[in-house]
């Protein structure tokens, strides 16, 4: 239902342009404020330069700050903020509307404290969630996150951040953490835990051609609730055993679990309803979905069986040796497991495991640079 761009088969290359203006002022010694507007056009396409996470959008942002950098009995400097963002597509489609406010508190002994909220107060357009076909709504949302920090100045610095996101299309939790210890000025470690849990109530899994579906143009979107969790633990080892000598590790297993509910399917366009197969509309026949019913001839598809767990491990560690002036030996290692399979159930035990018994990719790497004329 875009009406506002076209794909053109004969273009060789793309045509669009994006800009942005902002302007900014620091009012006295603690407030500040600032406005941007941001804008991409449908035909934009940067990806062969870098990452682009959508075009087809106008957006206007406000930010208003208080900061208070004189140190006190307590607190050594804190700031806050507050700002609303309005974006549009180039059809005058709403597609987002939120609020930010924010906190930071940093004390005496340099340890830190950050709050974060985000708001969208009421449904907007998502011209998304379809990948292509018709406009839905957008259910309101918030979230907030909460971090912790440490003196970075001490030999074992660490942090934590919980997040949080409640609305009808998407519950989600999560947590992540951080040590870095510095036993001695050659050593640098780092752990990096994380764990998120998401529950969507629409996550897309198909498009099916059909003409009986008049009310979403002649095909009809499939969903299903998902639950999925995800692990993962990035772990990196820095030792200098001299200026010209050092050794880098890395390390990160990853775990993923997808459980999807009944497929469904979009009642409507600009909506957020969905019919549930063999519930609300039609019929489950041996694991087939018939949208219309078995008997009506019309068409039919596989009940999707999207489940999934996906464990990854990447690995790597180089050695750098600087053997003369401006000359300089690399010894690599990267080791490298993947497994996937269609459970959907997490166990973190059995999933480590079992990425511990697979078979990995080991590959090992010499370079060695030579200065001619030092």
């Amino acid at each position: 239902d875009a009406d506002h761009f076209a794909i053109d088969p004969n273009a060789t290359s793309p045509t669009g342009s994006a800009g942005a203006l902002g302007i900014s002022q620091g009012a006295g010694r603690h407030w500040f404020w600032s406005a941007n507007v941001n804008t991409m056009t449908p035909d934009y396409e940067v990806s062969d330069l870098g990452f682009q996470r959508r075009a087809d959008r106008i957006d206007v942002q406000t930010i208003v700050e208080y900061q208070d950098n004189a140190p006190g009995r307590v607190v050594r400097q804190w700031n806050g903020f507050f700002g609303p963002l309005v974006e549009h597509n180039y059809a005058g489609d709403n597609i987002s509307d939120r609020l930010f406010s924010g906190a930071s508190v940093q004390f005496l002994n340099y340890w830190r404290v950050g709050l974060n909220l985000t708001a969208a107060p009421w449904p907007t357009i998502d011209d998304r969630l379809t990948r292509g076909g018709p406009l839905t709504l957008r259910p309101r949302y918030s979230n907030g996150s909460i971090g912790i920090s440490s003196d970075p100045r001490s030999p074992l610095v660490g942090s934590v951040n919980v997040f949080a996101e409640r609305g009808d299309a998407n519950t989600s939790n999560s947590a992540s953490a951080s040590l870095t210890i510095r036993p001695q000025p050659q050593w640098d470690v780092q752990f990096g835990p994380r764990i998120g849990r998401d529950e969507i109530t629409a996550q897309f899994l198909d498009r099916v051609a059909d003409p009986s579906a008049t009310n979403t143009f002649g095909a009809r979107y499939v969903f299903a609730d998902l639950k999925q969790t995800v692990f993962s633990l990035d772990t990196r080892v820095n030792y200098t055993f001299s200026p010209a000598l050092s050794l880098q590790a890395y390390v990160q297993p990853f775990i993923a679990s997808g459980d999807f509910g009944s497929a469904k399917e979009l009642a409507a366009r600009r909506t957020f309803d969905f019919l549930v197969y063999g519930e609300d509309v039609g019929e489950i026949v041996n694991d087939t979905i018939y949208p219309t019913g078995q008997s009506s001839g019309g068409v039919s598809f596989p009940v999707p069986q999207p489940d999934f767990n996906v464990r990854s491990l990447r690995g790597n560690a180089v050695l750098r040796w600087e053997w003369r002036a401006g000359s300089t030996l690399y010894l690599a290692w990267q080791q490298t497991r993947d497994d996937e399979v269609g459970v959907g159930d997490f166990e973190l035990r059995n999933d480590l495991r079992a990425l511990v018994r697979q078979r990995p990719d080991n590959v090992f790497l010499l370079k060695v640079s030579y200065w001619l004329n030092p």
